[in-house]
């Protein structure tokens, strides 16, 4: 996954020392669930109470 152009303007304005506004955090945080969903093997799931057929990690 490449990083999207306004998250690397947002890491260089906050790296620099600038404040980000309340968008520019959103933003950050929606790739960081993007990312995060991408990154995920499933193996931190556990059944939900609803019966919705979530995953159990057993050992």
């Amino acid at each position: 996954m490449e990083e999207p152009e306004n998250i690397s303007q947002i890491k260089d304005k906050f790296f620099n020392g600038h404040t980000l506004s309340r968008d520019e955090i959103n933003d950050l945080f929606d790739f960081l669930r993007e990312l995060e969903a991408l990154l995920d093997d499933g193996s931190n799931k556990k059944e939900s109470s609803s019966g919705d057929g979530g995953f159990v990690k057993y050992g």
